[in-house]
């Protein structure tokens, strides 16, 4: 054998390596959010993939989104705020503006540091 045919070789053991650990943590995943049983071939079909593009189509429609720092600010309330803060952002007395909408919401039942403090990096759970 040649050096050329042992480089193939070795790319090829190196992608059914990563394929074979994508796999594995598909399943793990899938397996934390119940899906396996929800859909029973799902775990034959994953399997059975030979290539990395097929198995990341068949894992697709379960794969969780990711949150964006914006994303959990809005779920944690923070969403009217940052809008304000948005629309205002080139606008003078920006500053007054925004202690006017935080006191406006600190009537939702947040203190004014909760507020702000979510402006700036909402908390992570």
């Amino acid at each position: 054998m040649d050096e050329v045919a042992l480089k193939q070789i070795k790319q090829q053991l190196a992608q059914a390596d990563a394929l074979l650990a994508r796999k594995q943590a598909i399943l793990r995943a899938l397996g934390t959010q119940g899906a396996l049983e929800q859909h029973p071939a799902l775990g034959s079909q994953i399997l059975g993939a030979q290539e990395m593009s097929l198995l990341e189509d068949l894992y697709r429609p379960f794969r969780k989104a990711q949150q964006t720092k914006a994303s959990l600010a809005r779920s944690s309330g923070f969403g009217a705020l940052g809008d304000l803060v948005w629309q205002w952002r080139n606008e003078p007395g920006v500053g007054r503006k925004v202690d006017d909408a935080v006191s406006t919401l600190e009537r939702s039942g947040k203190s004014r540091k909760e507020l702000v403090q979510g402006c700036r990096q909402p908390n992570i759970t």
